[in-house]
């Protein structure tokens, strides 16, 4: 009676140092307040190896360009496409969660565009004519001015003649509006709407900005949600109503709806199978619970300890949570269906795993340290849930479960014997699957393509090839970041890169570019102009006036061919409105005290090398986004591949302290030879090695131990642990299983990898005994 006293007080002095921790932990949590969930989805990624400056002016960027959708709304009926466009344009306007939107042009802001061209005349005259003498750059506007008015096909706009007698204003209108690659699209103006005509229908431009603060994230009330909603109303009133779309939102927001129902669909899939597979085994309700129970509670102190340490948790880590539950499942499902399952096996498996993810947390990538850093802890918390409450749930069950029906029995038996295979046979079997194996390590490669990550929806595929052949975008890969101590000495950086990009157009390299200083010269390219023009200009003044029928103007030097000393300064804010998306688009502004803008090539050929025209140490770098990601996740996943061999050099040496170092390396062989075994799956599928299929393996190790040291401590008991190993088994595959059917790579790679590799150490884990 005393000893069951004893017992009893031992039980719930275990549940309440239990309980004590996790209040601990809850009280960490709130102390910690406030706390953030991060959504953005940039954040995964890598930092590039450029300066923190040059990577915050990317990031601004990126952030501004990445916030901007454009719609085409057509019909064969322009007044249907008007209709429809203003609806959806009231629709975008009415949401907290769009910060502009507009499907009209302002007539006045025409005039607005000519009065600038009118001011900037003299700044915005092509900068080829500084190479000119006085003579040359005279007669070259003198004929110019003629044939505009006398010419062929005259189009100029003479209203201003008399103050602008060499019309340089239409100079400028000719190379920052027609020549501009911005205004070279195939939009037309049509009642104060801009449009496009293609195929018969007439389609109205409509674009806007969503929210900074917007997620990328589909959600009920998401803007982008509510526009399909409504896109499709309207195309149920107007059956002929085209709608073509552009802009990452689309992407962000696609993707993630993708994932969401994919998601639900998987984790239901797999959720349903595993609850049928342990009710069918055990025959009770109360293991199920109590095991669901403990995952839960592991996965909440998870929660709790990464707000409370990095007081934000990225959406990506829930995902990545899931391993918490295939290892965590395994110390419940081993306590329930393996009674004799010595602790020393539990402890020496969680030990190995936590030093699995321990080798995530020393790479450098903040995102995977978080992750790393929530599995930990929430193995943890499973783990005390097992040795200090599941004993007291244990003393509920009658009798330990088995599997009811004859083909499982077979298949158990026939695993727990699988030891028996006679050691000649092994060896041939080895030899025949390492021959078989070599092949697949020379098609093996390791590389990581965040282009191969995503895949575009083909509607949405379809729409961005055509709105990119209307827009006539060619952006290129790699751009220029431009950085200087103030506005005017980025624009005079632009304008030296800009030359360089000229002659590189007149190559055939590229077919153009854009540039603010295009719009926006420096203050010494202002004043060189107007000192060229100041003196060219007069040269053939008068013989102008004669032949335009005009009557000179006294002091004309100093009244209409010299700008005067306030265009000599414009800045920024002198850009008419209709202009402003370009600077919005170009110009990054002031990061920690310095400025920066970019400078985008369109259309290059596949000889034009960037980094020939970079000069870092005057402040112009080439920036390609995507490479440097994927150089950078290349190396993370050499690093992490290495970890992956250092994690499995730690476990056998940390097992040899317990074991002799023959038995250990029986232990750690079965996921050694499981990882080689990936591997060269990979390199049969020709599945490149990323960075998610490297994390997989590194969970292999963490998981796949678990059975061979389970195997190693069975003693006489091999069947109930061949039981609990196959059940383990058996949810962990169902669980990375139907992962490996998910859309989204990463997710299906990671899926994949673990796939193969519990497979393998599933079936190698009873050889661990000999």
């Amino acid at each position: 009676m005393n000893l069951n006293n004893l017992e009893n007080k031992k039980r719930y002095l275990n549940i309440g140092i239990w309980a004590l921790l996790h209040i601990a932990l809850i009280v960490a949590v709130v102390l910690s307040y406030p706390w953030k969930i991060d959504r953005n989805l940039y954040s995964i990624v890598p930092e590039s190896e450029t300066s923190p400056e040059i990577h915050t002016a990317e990031t601004v960027l990126a952030a501004r360009t990445s916030s901007r959708i454009m719609l085409f709304v057509g019909d064969s009926d322009f007044t249907v496409a008007k209709t429809a466009a203003e609806k959806i344009g009231h629709t975008l306007l009415s949401s907290k969660q769009i910060e502009s939107a507009s499907w009209t042009v302002d007539p006045s802001s025409m005039k607005e565009i000519s009065d600038y061209l009118f001011a900037e005349r003299f700044a915005l005259q092509d900068p080829s004519i500084l190479q000119m003498d006085d003579s040359a750059a005279a007669d070259y506007f003198y004929s110019k001015a003629l044939s505009r008015i006398y010419g062929a096909f005259p189009t100029s706009d003479l209203s201003r003649l008399e103050e602008d007698p060499y019309l340089l204003s239409q100079n400028a209108q000719d190379r920052v509006l027609l020549g501009s690659p911005l205004t070279m699209s195939q939009m037309t103006l049509r009642d104060d709407y801009l449009v496009v005509e293609d195929s018969g229908r007439t389609y109205v431009f409509i674009q806007a900005k969503i929210s900074m603060e917007t997620s990328a994230f589909a959600s009920e009330d998401h803007i982008l949600g509510v526009l399909e909603d409504k896109i499709e109303a309207l195309q149920k009133e107007y059956p002929g109503l085209r709608i073509e779309k552009s802009g990452v939102p689309f992407h962000s927001y696609s993707s993630s709806e993708q994932a969401q129902v994919e998601v639900a669909w998987i984790s239901g899939i797999s959720t349903v199978a595993v609850l049928l597979l342990l009710l069918l085994v055990f025959r009770s309700a109360l293991p199920i619970v109590t095991t669901l129970a403990s995952i839960g509670v592991a996965i909440l102190a998870a929660i709790g300890a990464t707000l409370a340490t990095f007081h934000e948790i990225h959406i990506f880590t829930f995902i990545f949570g899931t391993s918490v539950i295939g290892v965590s499942i395994d110390y419940a499902l081993h306590h329930f269906a393996d009674r004799e399952a010595q602790v020393k096996s539990m402890l020496l498996g969680f030990m190995t795993t936590e030093l699995s993810y321990i080798a995530l947390v020393i790479v450098d990538f903040p995102i995977l340290r978080q992750m790393a850093f929530f599995s930990m802890v929430g193995l943890a918390s499973a783990l005390l849930s097992v040795l200090l409450v599941f004993p007291f749930v244990s003393e509920k069950m009658e009798g330990q479960g088995n599997f009811p029906l004859k083909i499982a029995q077979l298949a158990l038996t026939g695993y727990s014997k699988l030891e028996r295979i006679p050691k000649v046979a092994r060896y041939i079997i080895f030899v025949v699957a390492a021959a078989a194996l070599i092949p697949g390590f020379v098609k093996l490669s390791v590389q990581t393509d965040i282009r191969s990550m995503y895949t575009v929806a083909p509607e949405l595929g379809a729409s961005e090839m055509k709105v990119s052949q209307w827009m006539n975008m060619g952006i290129a890969p790699t751009y220029f970041i431009v950085s200087g101590d103030s506005e005017d000495d980025v624009l005079k950086k632009e304008e030296a890169l800009t030359e360089k990009l000229r002659a590189a157009e007149k190559d055939s390299l590229l077919k153009s570019h854009l540039a603010l200083s295009d719009i926006l010269p420096s203050k010494d390219r202002r004043s060189r102009l107007n000192e060229l023009l100041s003196k060219s200009l007069p040269i053939k003044y008068k013989e102008l006036c004669k032949q335009l029928k005009m009557k000179p103007v006294k002091n004309a030097q100093k009244k209409l061919l010299t700008a005067d000393e306030s265009e000599l300064n414009s800045g920024l804010e002198s850009l008419p409105g209709q202009l402003q998306s370009m600077r919005e688009m170009l110009w990054i502004g002031n990061v920690s005290g310095k400025y920066y803008s970019a400078v985008l090539p369109q259309h290059v050929s596949k000889d034009f090398n960037p980094k020939q025209y970079a000069d870092p140490e005057n402040g112009v770098y080439a920036v390609n986004k995507i490479d440097e990601v994927n150089g950078a996740l290349t190396e993370l996943s050499l690093t992490a591949l290495s970890l992956v061999a250092f994690a499995y050099f730690a476990v056998f040496f940390i097992l040899s302290f317990v074991y002799t170092w023959r038995d250990s390396l029986r232990v750690v062989r079965a996921p050694v030879l499981a990882c080689v075994f990936t591997l060269s799956m990979f390199g049969y599928m020709e599945i490149p090695v990323n960075f998610f299929a490297i994390t997989g393996l590194i969970l292999v190790l963490g998981i796949g131990i678990d059975y061979a040291l389970f195997f190693k401590d069975s003693r006489n008991h091999t069947d109930s642990t061949a039981f609990a190993v196959m059940l383990s088994a058996a949810t962990t595959l169902i669980s990375f299983g139907t992962l490996s059917f998910s859309g989204f790579a990463p997710v299906s790679v990671l899926g994949l990898s673990v796939l193969l590799g519990i497979s393998v150490c599933f079936l190698l884990s009873p050889f661990t005994r000999d």
